[in-house]
Order: C-alpha cells, then sequence, then structure tokens
C-alpha cells in the first residue's frame, strides 16, 4: 500500500471519529500514527522498580535490602547512563511517612570508574530489549541517624516508624530523560526479646575496631555465621558480618573457600530476596571459582530467581 492509499485511509478514519465525536478520544494515537508513519523514533520504554521483596516490615536495626531494577521493555536498543546510584542522573528520597526528610542520600555503590576532571562524560552502554539491570543495596548504608553500627557496619539507624522510599533515574543527558520508580512505603518496629538478643551479638562484632581484628576474630566470624544460618536461613545478619570482615586482614585460601560458601549459602537460602541477590553480587562478581570451586555455576545453582538473575548479569558482565 502506497503513501497516497495510506492517507486516504487516515482521511477515512477521521471522517468516521468525526461524525461520531470520537476526535479528542483518538487524537494521541492518530498522532502516534503520523509521527511513526514520517519515521519519528518511538521513545524509549523503560521501567524503573525499587523491590523490597515480600516484606513491608523490618524489626529496629535489620538491615534492609532493596534491589534497583531497570528494565527495557521497548522493541528498540536504548543508551542509557551508566545505571546506579552514581550523582547528576540518580535521585531519591527517604522520608518519614508525616513528609520529613531523612537525612543521607550519600552513593551507596558505583560500579565504574568515575571522571577525574570536570567536565565530565562518561559513555553511555547499551540496553537491549528485554534487557535488565540491577544494583543490590542496603538503605542504611545511605540513609538515617547514626547509631551503634555506623561505625563498624557503616549502617545508620532507622528509628520505629513508618518510611516512604522514591528514586528516579536519568537514563540520557537530556534533562527530561527521567524514569520514576513507584515509592515503596515499609514500617520499622521495636524489636522483640529474640531479635534483641540476636542484635546484640551482631553489634559486637562491630564494636571492634578495625585495625583490632586478629586472625581468630575472622574464624569466630565465619562460626558464627554458620551457626546462624543452621538456626535461621533468612538471617539478616549474617551476609553484612561477611560483605564487612572481608579485606581485614590478609587469609589465606582455606579461609576464603569457606567465607564464599557461606555467602552462596546465603544467595541460596534467600534466593528470592534481595538480601540474597546482595549476596549473589557478591559472589558472581568475585574471584569464587578460582578458590576451590572451579566448576561451580552461581547463576544454575540460583536457578530462576532474583539472586539467579543478578548472578548471570555478573557473570555476563565479569566473563566477557
Amino acid at each position: 500500500m502506497g503513501p497516497n492509499a495510506s492517507r486516504e485511509v487516515r482521511e477515512r478514519l477521521l471522517g468516521v471519529a468525526a461524525a461520531l465525536g470520537l476526535i479528542p478520544a483518538l487524537a494521541p494515537f492518530l498522532a502516534l500514527g503520523c509521527a511513526i508513519a514520517r519515521g519519528t523514533p518511538a521513545a524509549p520504554v523503560l521501567e524503573f522498580r525499587i523491590d523490597l521483596g515480600a516484606k513491608t516490615q523490618f524489626f529496629e536495626g535489620e538491615p534492609i535490602y532493596a534491589v534497583l531494577e531497570l528494565r527495557n521493555s521497548g522493541h528498540d536498543t536504548v543508551r542509557i547512563n551508566p545505571f546506579g546510584t552514581a550523582a547528576n542522573w540518580f535521585r531519591w528520597s527517604l522520608r518519614r511517612l508525616d513528609g520529613t526528610p531523612v537525612p543521607g542520600g550519600g552513593l551507596a555503590w558505583i560500579d565504574y570508574i568515575g571522571c577525574l576532571r570536570s567536565p565530565c562524560r562518561l559513555d553511555d552502554k547499551p540496553l537491549a530489549p528485554g534487557a535488565v539491570l540491577y544494583q543490590p543495596l542496603v538503605v542504611q548504608a545511605s540513609w538515617g541517624e547514626r547509631g551503634p553500627l555506623s561505625s563498624g557496619f557503616h549502617l545508620d539507624h532507622l528509628a520505629p516508624n513508618g518510611y516512604r522510599l522514591e528514586a528516579s533515574f536519568r537514563f540520557t543527558d537530556s534533562p527530561a530523560a527521567w524514569v520514576t520508580a513507584s515509592s515503596i512505603s515499609f514500617r520499622v518496629r521495636p524489636r522483640a526479646p529474640r531479635e534483641d538478643a540476636v542484635y546484640a551479638e551482631f553489634a559486637r562484632w562491630g564494636a571492634i575496631g578495625v585495625r583490632d581484628w586478629t586472625r581468630e576474630n575472622l574464624d569466630s566470624a565465619l562460626a558464627w555465621v554458620s551457626r546462624r544460618l543452621a538456626v535461621d536461613s533468612a538471617d539478616p545478619f549474617c551476609l553484612q558480618l561477611l560483605t564487612s570482615s572481608a579485606g581485614r586482614l590478609p587469609v589465606d585460601s582455606v579461609w576464603l573457600v569457606k567465607y564464599y560458601d557461606l555467602v552462596l549459602a546465603i544467595a541460596e537460602a534467600q534466593a528470592t530476596q534481595p538480601s540474597g541477590a546482595a549476596a549473589a553480587s557478591w559472589v558472581a562478581g568475585s574471584g569464587f571459582k578460582h578458590f576451590g570451586h572451579p566448576t561451580v555455576d552461581v547463576p544454575s545453582r540460583l536457578g530462576n530467581t532474583l539472586a539467579g538473575e543478578v548472578a548471570r548479569k555478573l557473570a555476563d558482565k565479569y566473563n566477557r
């Protein structure tokens, strides 16, 4: 069908729509059709969301894991800024339910080397149709008041209250290229006695000065994590203790095998939750296979779960 025939069809449709009084309702679709006919590219279809998993309530002091997800739901590849909580193209806020802001908002994690001079231009990256980018994070690593876990674990304090987390990502340098996630609400409640006991044990590890850690401390930390996972495979503190103890002292391959075994155990046990995704990112983006497990396929072990998806993305990235 040639351009004249297409124009004739449009004119007939307009005539019918006018007779039925449908011009206002059909105007957006007619405009889209005309834009496509002229060859104007459609706007990128990006979906941005914050995933807290199945939980909307956390006890005071519990690390609150979240995953940021950016999905290309369109049919064309979109070139985007590096995805993450970097300044200038990522905005987020945490407010109490009464609207008062929570202090913080610093960078949670950056997965690239930034510019060393100004003006700065970072290369954009292609996001294929159907592709998803993930960034696991811990809310208190960026938001909250200073508290008992701030020094040892870099986790600030969120007092019992209701909270609302909002975020937007600017995917290109255009001021209009923002995609906004639906806000997420959650509540922090006081600890129950059983939770208070576990929290106190965890906090004691944070009280050890950075320069005061010994090999005995590292071995004890692994043993504590192993015991906690045997009691509660969903324990929220284990991953934080492992990731914060890594790098405290030089260690041998035997210790590293035990360490990565525990991180992988957390990823498997909590695979459907953001905490499992965080554990998967710690394993899949590391030298895991070089420490006693050269044939372990982490993404396959985690299957079709959130942690498995995160592991697959990182495996593809680092194993190219």
